[in-house]
């Protein structure tokens, strides 16, 4: 299990600096795999001026960006490049995160100073589908730290004995609860009892102890922020939509599983119910496969129909997309037996 410095210490302000914090972990029975500190040294933010064509390469741009002070002229070939942009820029001389110094090339007899900055080539995580992008209120010429302050990866070989600090929240409690004999106790988390009125909730299972869903429309148009998106990558988690990146980020911190649907395309009236899978069931999983299921699997179903494996992964019908407006939250707590 990987946990963020930077995210632990937003939920326990005054957790031991990570010098004492190996130590810690490691008198309340924790094994440590690996300390890893992220930094951006050297990488600044800059601001997109013009962008040209390659005249020698189809997939190529000429861009020119501003530090503030300075411009300067990069080759680069990420997509959906615009006029103003606030990006990550690695001047010469800068070495990244995969060891590699930057200096000045010429990429098909056009020259280049630096370069612009994909999240992997940083260090955040593997994506390697646009750059990093700021907000507008950056300033070209700041250090990156600035909006993307320096952090370590804290690797944990977690024992089967100790769900209860997988999670960001589970672990600053530990850690609380080591340090300072105290206990770090949330102040704002409940449970809904009751579905919202676009959706019903139909006949639950005895496996199930705790069942509720939420709805929200009008999520177009939504980004998940950069924040966000951020941790998301440090902990190998790939960004993918806001209602998706929300229950993966909340996973991450308080250890409660949610999934998403699109409620648009479940069956109307909604009613969302848990039973048996019947014998010979099939559903088409998140991750492209086709899955027999037998009564030993619990699923989440609409109208009879099965729309995810329960406590285990959501369905492709009815999955978030770039297009989804209207969204469905479930949440739900199995007994262990029903899930593994």
């Amino acid at each position: 299990m990987k946990y963020l410095y930077s995210w632990l210490k937003e939920l326990y302000p005054t957790i031991p600096g990570l010098g004492e914090l190996e130590s810690l972990l490691i008198q309340l029975g924790h094994d440590v795999e690996s300390i890893t500190p992220v930094t951006y040294d050297g990488v600044i933010v800059a601001q997109i001026q013009t962008i040209e064509k390659h005249p020698n390469a189809d997939r190529l741009s000429l861009v020119t960006i501003t530090t503030g002070h300075t411009t300067h002229k990069v080759v680069c070939g990420a997509p959906h490049l615009t006029v103003g942009q606030k990006v990550a820029y690695a001047p010469v001389g800068t070495t990244l995160h995969c060891g590699l110094t930057l200096r000045p090339i010429s990429i098909r007899g056009e020259a280049s100073e630096g370069m612009l900055c994909a999240p992997d080539e940083l260090g955040i995580g593997t994506s390697h589908e646009g750059l990093l992008t700021l907000p507008d209120t950056a300033t070209a010429g700041e250090p990156l730290d600035e909006y993307a302050p320096q952090d370590a990866i804290i690797s944990l070989d977690i024992t089967s004995n100790r769900g209860d600090v997988l999670s960001h929240f589970g672990l600053a409690r530990d850690l609380k609860a080591g340090a300072e004999q105290k206990l770090l106790t949330p102040s704002f988390l409940s449970i809904q009892t009751e579905a919202p009125t676009e959706a019903e909730i139909g006949e639950i299972h005895s496996d199930v102890t705790a069942f509720s869903l939420a709805s929200t429309t009008d999520v177009k148009s939504s980004t998940t922020p950069l924040y966000m998106q951020s941790r998301l990558l440090l902990l190998g988690q790939k960004p993918i939509n806001l209602a998706t990146d929300i229950t993966n980020y909340l996973q991450l911190e308080y250890g409660q599983p949610l999934h998403a649907y699109d409620a648009k395309k479940l069956q109307a009236p909604i009613q969302i119910s848990v039973r048996r899978a019947h014998q010979d069931e099939r559903i088409q999983l998140l991750n492209g496969k086709s899955t027999t299921l037998s009564p030993q699997s619990l699923v989440i179903s609409s109208h009879e129909h099965a729309v995810a494996l329960a406590g285990v992964m959501g369905g492709e019908e009815t999955k978030v997309t770039k297009e989804t407006t209207d969204v469905l939250l479930e949440s739900a707590h199995f007994h262990a037996k029903a899930v593994t």
